[in-house]
């Protein structure tokens, strides 16, 4: 596998395990269950928004367009490198792709550089929160979105499915979680 496919595979997922996490801890919350794990003051919250951060962070990575960094366009250019005539095998994608592109760009890509990779100057966190409009199910089902697009990428790449380990993670810190009751 290309490092290039590797490297947005693991971005991906990335944002995956993280809002899963930070999914996790609202549940907790809910639950009450989440004061054994606030024995250090604010622990829950500064994790919740590591989560969150490192989630769209993640994100950026995906849909980076610098020409010095792995993100959807470059990955498409150098898989087409690799395999002349691969990006032709995407056109069942393509209008995918391009709705996440425009969601990135509208919404996502709002929060992830005027709140959580950047502050910007021009608007308050509210104002760009509400500039995005965007719900934590809308970044959910984004995800969603992403981890169907790599996929299919990779299934047509080299016809194997990527590695996925947010299910894991998930369930053994819930398996911890549970034992310290």
């Amino acid at each position: 596998m290309p490092e290039a496919l590797h490297d947005f595979q693991v971005a991906i997922e990335e944002a995956h395990v993280n809002l899963e996490l930070w999914l996790l801890y609202q549940t907790l919350i809910k639950e009450r269950r989440h004061r054994r794990l606030n024995r250090s003051g604010n622990y829950v919250a500064a994790a919740m928004q590591a989560h969150l951060t490192t989630t769209f962070v993640a994100l950026g990575r995906v849909f980076d367009n610098r020409s010095d960094s792995i993100g959807l366009n470059a990955l498409r250019r150098e898989l087409e490198n690799e395999k002349p005539g691969f990006t032709r095998s995407l056109t069942s994608i393509r209008g995918r792709i391009r709705e996440a592109q425009e969601t990135w760009r509208t919404k996502i890509g709002v929060l992830r550089h005027e709140v959580y990779a950047h502050r910007t100057i021009e608007r308050s966190v509210p104002e760009s929160f509400e500039r995005a409009a965007v719900t934590i199910a809308d970044v959910i089902k984004f995800v969603g979105v992403c981890r169907e697009i790599g996929q299919e990428i990779q299934m047509k790449y080299d016809g194997m499915a990527p590695v996925t380990i947010s299910e894991v993670c998930r369930a053994e810190l819930r398996t911890l979680l549970d034992a310290e009751e």
